[in-house]
């Protein structure tokens, strides 16, 4: 949450920083939801800074990890993705 509170505020840096905090901690506890929720603060990040590629690429991730690992919210994980082709 704080990393999407930063995001809300355009303060950017501070969110890919929470975001990259939460992978590394994900990552190092094998966590993927976790790990699906950093994806989640960068993919939004990116989009409200107008890199869509880059949210795009993101959103793709979080949707293979969501279906790949039966997380469920594949809807959700789905909309987000179509969200970034906009």
């Amino acid at each position: 949450q704080l990393g999407g509170s930063y995001r809300n505020l355009g303060k950017f840096s501070n969110a890919l920083e929470v975001a990259e905090q939460l992978l590394t901690i994900a990552k190092h506890l094998e966590n993927l939801r976790l790990e699906r929720d950093a994806l989640v603060i960068f993919r939004d990040v990116y989009n409200a800074q107008g890199e869509f590629q880059k949210a795009l690429l993101t959103a793709q991730q979080v949707v293979t990890i969501t279906q790949q690992k039966n997380l469920g919210s594949e809807l959700i994980a789905l909309a987000a993705l179509s969200e970034s082709y906009l």
